[in-house]
């Protein structure tokens, strides 16, 4: 603005009150008033005198709101500048409305709000120097505060705080310096595990395949949330990576070395596949017949991958995945163990690749523990000798393996020594007999304090999800291997989701990413500005709540490529990231709807 009626010195008025009449005449008419603020008649006393000086100010717009006339704001702009550094929409200052049980009450002049709806400033004291009162429509909003009505604003950064002379029911800056006026209430009390509401089960999102199509389930009741898409191949056993990318591995009817097991990273997304590589695995077989020589033929059967798991999380490197497989063609050893690049997914032999007539066994004959139970080039971890079709496995800590079969059999195996060590048979509930167990992943390990940090899921192929104990834990200190654990709604150590159920894996955001950070310190709208009336000076950002991920390395869980993309400051976590920030308690009592509580 660079004119405007003009009011002149505030302080120049014996009875400290200036009144001014004016008139809307238009819902675009905007009326500028500018004064100013000087002490003019104060002697100058050297080294004594404060050269800075305030003057506190009101400013009261009445007779508008509850009169059949404009719903007005005012605002208040530094002319030095045009900055506009104080606004009001609505008042509701019980000694400027009517008094009680006497109507509009027009006939005491030392009142003039009839509606909540006239703007009310003050009082603040504002330093010497000129301003302009602006008095608007309700429609006319300042260009620095439109921020929340278009996509583009003038000024994003424009915060909103009370003026120091109204007492905050609650405030917090986390760090920062707020005002001189102390608040009713504290926000937080420095105890984030009070303030961060934590993760429980349900939380955690549960990717659930049916052998092709993706869906996400409630990982607490069993709700089936959403489909995250189809993607088009047959597979078995689903897994997430520590990094947050979930996988599988192809297992075409009918397929040969090159189109079984290929690595598949499943879009958490849309569940749109990206072929990361083949396990490289080469099938052979002694094609001589009975009691001749050795003749090493390219069986091309492809090795069926039934199960796969990546080794403890919080280290897994590029070559920590386990997995199990069959051949296609039935030939050799079920359930054979092979590690793999959590890249690329090849195979990676245990020794020198077998050549030559090593390649076979003499009439293909093998057992769990011959020295070459598979017919292929690769050369296996070794052979889980249990009965069913390894379906699902997890290696929460080496040396231990976890499974389960295609019969319901739940088992623990050395991978050191290449012994199953313990073994039970889980029935399904409702029937009483052994479940057809399809996956198995651990529990999520930071939930609820890790409460779930050794409990084992495992999925059967009617869909149901079933709690298992290792042992003795805090959920059951007396159960045993194999024990079904109360850890799902209403007691459940079973749940059914109602789907067929090929695989399962938990998603890896396990914590609520709301938490205080420094990151963000220097970004504009950060920081706290000096205050007009010199209650505050200005102060740098410092921390502030943040809603991402901090976390950095492989184990991070938001698709930072195993690491590689170092801590990455984002919530792309697979299924999604939600988080609630509680404040403390307050109270609201003495306050009505009038007085439209806001939270800046």
């Amino acid at each position: 603005a660079s004119a405007g009626q003009g009011v002149g010195n505030l302080l120049n008025t014996d009875r400290a009150a200036i009144s001014i009449a004016g008139q809307i005449s238009a819902p675009t008419d905007v009326d500028f008033y500018r004064f100013s603020i000087s002490f003019d008649d104060i002697q100058d006393i050297p080294q004594h005198t404060n050269p800075n000086r305030w003057a506190s100010v009101t400013f009261d717009v009445d007779y508008a709101d509850g009169m059949s006339r404009a719903n007005l704001q005012a605002h208040i702009y530094d002319a030095s500048n045009n900055q506009l550094i104080l606004t009001s929409r609505d008042s509701n200052i019980s000694d400027d409305r009517s008094g009680a049980l006497e109507g509009a009450d027009m006939d005491d002049l030392s009142r003039g709000s009839v509606g909540e709806l006239d703007p009310y400033i003050g009082p603040f004291e504002l330093p010497e120097g000129d301003y302009y009162l602006v008095v608007a429509p309700h429609g006319q909003i300042p260009r620095d505060l439109n921020q929340t009505m278009v996509a583009n604003p003038a000024n994003p950064s424009v915060r909103l705080e009370p003026i120091t002379a109204v007492t905050r029911v609650i405030d917090e800056h986390f760090g920062g310096t707020s005002n001189s006026t102390a608040p009713l209430y504290q926000f937080t009390d420095d105890e984030q595990g009070q303030n961060t509401v934590q993760y429980h089960l349900g939380d955690v999102p549960l990717f659930v395949s049916d052998g092709q199509l993706v869906y996400i389930a409630n990982s607490f009741t069993g709700t089936a949330t959403n489909l995250v898409g189809n993607t088009g191949v047959l597979h078995q056993e689903i897994g997430m990576r520590p990094d947050g990318e979930l996988f599988t591995w192809s297992t075409p009817n009918g397929g040969n070395d090159g189109s079984t097991g290929n690595y598949l990273m499943i879009n958490t997304g849309n569940a749109s596949l990206t072929n990361a590589g083949d396990d490289g695995i080469v099938t052979f077989h002694d094609s001589d017949g009975a009691g001749g020589a050795i003749s090493v033929a390219n069986s091309n059967a492809g090795m069926r991958v039934t199960a796969f798991a990546y080794t403890p999380p919080t280290a897994p490197g590029t070559n920590g995945g386990i997995l199990v497989g069959t051949r296609g063609d039935g030939r050799y050893e079920n359930n054979l163990i092979y590690q793999f690049n959590t890249r690329t997914g090849a195979a990676i032999t245990q020794g020198p690749l077998r050549t030559g007539n090593g390649r076979v066994n003499d009439n293909n004959f093998s057992t769990p523990f011959s020295p070459n139970p598979s017919g292929t080039d690769v050369i296996e971890v070794g052979v889980i000798n249990v009965a069913g079709t390894v379906t699902g496995i997890s290696v929460p800590a080496l040396p231990n393996l976890y499974g389960v079969t295609n019969l319901g059999e739940f088992f623990e195996y050395n991978l050191f020594t290449g012994a199953v060590t313990r073994s039970v048979t889980i029935n399904n509930p409702a029937t009483g007999t052994a479940a057809g167990l399809t996956g198995l992943t651990i529990g999520p390990d930071e939930v609820e304090g890790g409460l779930y940090s050794t409990t084992m899921f495992a999925s059967d192929s009617q869909g149901n999800i079933y709690a298992l104990a290792l042992g003795a834990n805090a959920i059951e200190p007396t159960a045993a291997f194999g024990d079904l654990l109360p850890v799902f709604v209403d007691g459940q150590s079973v749940i059914a989701t109602g789907l067929p159920a090929a695989g399962i894996a938990f998603g890896t955001l396990e914590y609520n990413l709301w938490a205080l950070t420094g990151n963000r310190a220097n970004d504009a709208g950060h920081g706290m500005p000096e205050t007009v009336d010199g209650t505050r000076i200005d102060t740098p950002g410092g921390a502030s709540l943040y809603f991402g991920n901090q976390r950095g390395g492989q184990p991070a869980g938001n698709k930072n490529d195993l690491g590689n993309l170092g801590t990455v400051n984002d919530y792309n976590f697979p299924g999604g990231a939600h988080g609630t920030y509680l404040s403390n308690t307050f109270s609201l009592e003495g306050y009505a709807s009038a007085d439209k509580p806001t939270l800046y």
